[in-house]
């Protein structure tokens, strides 16, 4: 499990679209901020059996835009996908930053 998970070693990311603008998933927007809402997934299901886990790719409004605009955000996610292998990875602690209560020790960090 987490860093010792039969996934270790691999990587997994979430792509996701939204019907609203960005500012919309911001701690103080009104759907509520992306990495607080993408937690349990990120970590509780992929980090959890020990996937490297790749910063998400959103795209924000994706139904309010024409064909030209969709293009554009396909086009980029393709460019996305080729990098892939340079993307930041959220970063989440190891087991060793916890003790045998699995609370994280003082002076963890990541």
């Amino acid at each position: 499990w987490y860093d010792n998970g039969v996934f270790r070693g691999k990587r997994a990311m979430l792509a996701f679209t939204t019907g609203g603008p960005a500012q919309m998933f911001t701690p103080t927007g009104r759907s509520g901020d992306l990495n607080t809402l993408f937690f349990s997934v990120q970590h509780g299901s992929l980090f959890f059996c020990g996937f490297d886990v790749i910063t998400p790719y959103g795209v924000y409004g994706a139904a309010r835009g024409d064909d030209a605009m969709r293009q554009r955000q396909l086009d980029e996610y393709a460019a996305y996908l080729r990098s892939i292998d340079s993307q930041p990875l959220v970063p989440f602690h190891p087991l060793s930053d916890f003790d045998e209560r699995l609370q994280l020790k003082p002076g963890a960090r990541l």
